[in-house]
């Protein structure tokens, strides 16, 4: 995977800087205005507030490495494992991508990071940032910058076969080192990042965000290392949202 991401990098160093309003313009009402929402959200909600659980009945579960999402019955798994997870409808249209933690050995920017995980879901495809914004969601660690800080994008692209597409991607910084000017051969410093994106055609977008991607995300279960979470049993749900916090096989 660390070959794969590598070389994706090198193909994407268009960096992913927002456009004027020109472009927010160009999209349907109704996606403008849940981009509009989406950002009062994110930007000020709780980011120490432990996020609500909501599982799909019905829906199939993908577990990694502490963590784990549903998703639609009708979708393929594409690819996963401890720490990451892919998975489409059967278009291969609408997606779904998501990663825990990767580790670089060069300190990336966010803007870097997000050409690469862009290039994941649309390859080379010509694109328009139509906005972009940050925030610390890791307050109480007490970091420095850009550690813990998420990057959000909404991003418009046309696809070659099936037109315009939309995506939202988070990319957060976990770690970042950077020895740079420190005159130290062979090291320039590291990171490590996770993220997560979710794709569809432009038309489809919002629809698709209610019906499947935000029930995808309230599935979620995880549990921080660090993070002041307690899973006694390991089944993903923290204790404080688990009815059965001593047994794995009910929550």
């Amino acid at each position: 995977m660390k070959r794969f991401l590598s070389a994706l990098l090198i193909l994407s160093m268009i960096l992913l800087i927002p456009l004027s309003a020109v472009a927010a313009q160009s999209l349907p009402a109704e996606l403008q205005e849940w981009m509009t929402t989406t950002q009062q959200n994110y930007l000020y909600s709780d980011p120490t507030a432990l996020k609500p659980i909501v599982p799909v009945s019905g829906w199939p579960v993908y577990w990694g490495g502490g963590w784990s999402y549903q998703y639609p019955p009708d979708w393929t798994v594409l690819g996963g494992d401890v720490y990451s997870f892919s998975a489409c409808d059967s278009r291969r249209l609408a997606c779904f991508d998501y990663c825990q933690i990767q580790q670089f050995n060069q300190p990336y920017t966010h803007d870097e990071l997000g050409s690469m995980v862009f290039g994941r879901v649309a390859g080379n495809s010509s694109f328009e940032v139509v906005s972009t914004f940050q925030k610390n969601i890791f307050p109480n660690l007490m970091l420095t910058p850009p550690e813990g800080v998420m990057q959000v994008w909404f991003v418009s692209w046309q696809h070659p076969e099936a037109g315009r597409m939309f995506t939202l991607m988070e990319v957060t910084i976990l770690a970042w080192t950077n020895f740079t000017g420190y005159g130290i051969p062979g090291m320039s410093g590291g990171m490590s990042a996770s993220w997560t994106t979710y794709t569809a055609p432009e038309a489809e977008f919002t629809t698709m965000w209610a019906n499947t991607f935000n029930p995808m995300r309230l599935s979620a279960t995880y549990t921080i290392p660090g993070g002041g979470e307690t899973d006694t049993d390991g089944d993903g749900y923290p204790d404080s949202k688990d009815n059965y916090p001593n047994d794995p096989n009910y929550h």
